[in-house]
């Protein structure tokens, strides 16, 4: 028995679009993160914070190219993401307090044809994906600061690259 689509999904994003769309059909470029995800489709989750952290990596991989990022909560529930990239500590922390990013409120339908992802490397347990392009009418969003995030989730620089100095 497969699992039945929730109502509502959330999608988050660095940019503000009218229409939600994956970014291979904006770029051209295909991107595969591993076996089971690429830039060919549009992903969402149930889980409205995990969104957000999802924009958030979007953002810290493409303008300050990390390359990693692993998420852990810890018996009092705070957050510890570990980013492996070029930042240092500092510079990680300034990245994320000023970065914005957009959380989008999905009311599904049909006409999405959205597929339960089964990620095994991600371990995220209600994501979701479709290559249908979603209009603004299936949707709201709000504006998300990163600095807003700082309380409640600390990021942690792991740097794989030695900056010469």
């Amino acid at each position: 028995m497969s699992k039945q689509i929730p109502k509502i999904l959330f999608h988050g994003s660095t940019f503000l679009s009218k229409t939600l769309m994956n970014s291979y059909d904006i770029t051209g470029e295909l991107r595969k993160w591993d076996e089971t995800e690429s830039n060919r489709f549009l992903y969402a989750t149930t889980d409205k914070d995990e969104a957000v952290r999802q924009a958030i990596y979007s953002s810290l991989e493409r303008i300050h190219g990390a390359t990693r990022f692993k998420t852990e909560a810890d018996e009092s529930g705070v957050l510890f993401v570990t980013v492996t990239g070029p930042l240092t500590q500092s510079q990680l922390e300034q990245a994320v307090a000023q970065t914005s990013v957009y959380l989008y409120q999905i009311t599904t339908n049909k006409f999405h044809d959205w597929k339960l992802v089964n990620n095994l490397v991600n371990s995220l347990q209600d994501e979701w994906k479709t290559r249908q392009h979603i209009p603004n009418m299936d949707f709201t969003v709000k504006k998300i600061h990163g600095r807003d995030l700082l309380d409640s989730t600390r990021f942690i620089a792991a740097c794989d690259q030695v900056n010469s100095m």
